[in-house]
């Protein structure tokens, strides 16, 4: 069974990847366990087929992607939100080496931003800077939308309607493919990255970092948002390979780990085409879902109607029928029926 993040329609979380950077973002307590592929389930309940799926065990918490990013200033040692400031910089066009090393041209970048934007100018980044920089920075993507074409391409492919998968679309995002530029949306698994790291004997019990790397699942290191990438840099800096392996990326939320299985001959391969454009987030998508044969559950049945369970099931997982995964897949597609009969 391969692990493979795909949310069962998670709204508040995809919520706290997609919405504003200032919002707080409360998960609401759910009696279910985490399913397979995640350490710590019910060996007797049922999972899904093929990739596994998550009923996700919520306990209340708080959490704000910029209390976790909190004041970064100058100072010599090496910091992945340094890291971060500067890669947004750069793409407000406030050019910088991205280092990770808060030094004096940082902090004359930071001052020029805060002064061109009218925040106080101090060279630090705190709550407000952080805000504008981040917002900023998603208004600029540039590659996203998936055109008419993509959608018809993409359905030829599977052989489906191409109002099924508009509705896949519509139920599985809530918003942009991306969190800034050519940065796509991503979730960071440390359970995962102990696994991969371990695979390529990098000896995870050396390292320190209990935020993206701890052996079995939990939600108590997620940070949302463009502050992933924080968490992701973290890991690159241990293994490249095995970090972007542990993430799942884009629209559909494809675990890098199974990057063979959308077409692709390496991780690095599948992230470049993650981070082109959320056409090629669709069309990773699309080879994904024909690897494992799902494309049979996109079409009609003997009953003559497209059995969205067993897809929500083999999709999702276990925990589809709760969250009413089926249901909101039927409506989306007959919302699209209706459009295309106008």
């Amino acid at each position: 069974m391969e692990d493979f993040l795909m949310e069962e329609d998670f709204e508040l979380f995809e919520r706290g990847l997609l919405s504003e950077v200032n919002e707080v973002i409360e998960f609401d307590s759910d009696e279910n366990e985490p399913q397979e592929p995640y350490e710590g389930h019910d060996p007797n309940e049922p999972y899904s087929e093929v990739v596994g799926g998550m009923s996700r065990s919520i306990k209340k918490k708080k959490v704000t992607l910029l209390g976790y990013l909190g004041t970064v200033r100058e100072s010599k040692p090496y910091n992945p939100k340094a890291w971060l400031l500067q890669s947004i910089l750069n793409e407000l066009r406030y050019p910088l080496t991205a280092d990770g090393k808060f030094g004096p041209l940082t902090r004359q970048a930071v001052e020029k931003f805060q002064a061109d934007y009218g925040l106080d100018v101090d060279g630090e980044v705190g709550r407000k800077t952080w805000t504008k920089l981040i917002n900023l920075g998603k208004s600029r993507i540039s590659n996203s939308g998936i055109s008419d074409q993509d959608y018809e391409n993409a359905a030829n492919e599977l052989d489906v309607e191409v109002e099924v998968v508009k509705a896949i679309k519509d139920v599985e995002s809530s918003g942009s493919g991306y969190v800034f530029s050519n940065h796509p949306v991503i979730l960071f698994e440390g359970h995962v990255f102990w696994k991969e790291l371990d695979k390529c004997n990098g000896t995870p019990s050396k390292y320190s970092d209990s935020d993206i790397l701890y052996q079995k699942w939990t939600k108590d290191h997620y940070v949302s948002g463009v502050a992933e990438y924080v968490r992701l840099k973290k890991a690159r800096d241990i293994n490249i390979d095995a970090a972007n392996a542990s993430a799942s990326w884009g629209l559909f939320q494809i675990m890098g780990k199974n990057f063979k299985d959308c077409g692709c001959k390496s991780v690095e391969e599948f992230v470049t085409r993650m981070c082109t454009s959320e056409a090629e987030q669709l069309n990773l998508f699309v080879e994904f879902i024909k690897h494992h044969n799902m494309q049979r559950y996109l079409k009609p049945d003997h009953t003559g109607n497209i059995p969205w369970a067993s897809f929500a099931r083999c999709y999702n997982g276990a925990g589809y029928e709760k969250n009413k995964y089926h249901i909101k897949l039927q409506e989306a597609y007959e919302k699209y029926k209706k459009l295309s009969k106008k």
